[in-house]
């Protein structure tokens, strides 16, 4: 059986110092995150249809 580890979304600033560096900028989180979970839930589409 596999399992799939991850979080609902992954920008968060809340995070820095604990799960990111103090110094990584926003768009270098997602390939951070990437790199130590294996899933993230982004669910966009569920508040608007996606154009």
């Amino acid at each position: 059986m596999k399992f799939w580890i991850g979080t609902s979304g992954f920008q968060y600033a809340e995070w820095k110092g604990n799960f990111y560096p103090e110094d990584l900028s926003a768009a270098k989180m997602l390939p951070f995150y990437a790199e130590r979970l294996s899933t993230t839930e982004i669910n966009y589409t569920f508040h608007r249809i996606p154009a």
